[in-house]
């Protein structure tokens, strides 16, 4: 599993847009839609998080506080700790699912990136 379709405008004020299907473009309904609230470049990346189809409607229609803060933490010339804060959950058992895909795909993601930049 990797993306397969994106679309990066790295800006406060820009977006995220990815597709793990290739046979979808990055207008469909099953994108994951991510604009860039906050950025400044080696140290800060803010994205209000819009659930998609694959999430039920009641957490889609509350999830306007869900937010990933992406902090970037120089430790030497070539090494950079990357914290990742995920913000603004509902509660219930449809938002602990949705907690939950979130667990497992920021894990998957995050390990796909130290595979490809070690």
């Amino acid at each position: 599993m990797g993306c397969s379709v994106a679309h990066i405008e790295l800006k406060s004020g820009g977006h995220i847009i990815t597709n793990y299907d290739p046979a979808k473009k990055l207008s469909d309904s099953s994108s994951i839609k991510l604009p860039i609230t906050s950025f400044i470049d080696n140290e800060l990346l803010v994205l209000k998080v819009v659930l998609n189809d694959h999430f039920v409607k009641s957490v889609r229609d509350s999830d306007e506080y869900l937010q990933e803060i992406i902090q970037f933490k120089k430790v030497d010339q070539s090494h950079t700790k990357i914290i990742s804060s995920m913000i603004g959950w509902g509660s219930g058992s449809d938002w602990d699912n949705t907690y939950n895909f979130f667990v497992k795909g920021n894990e998957y993601t995050y390990k796909a990136l130290l595979k490809k930049y070690k």
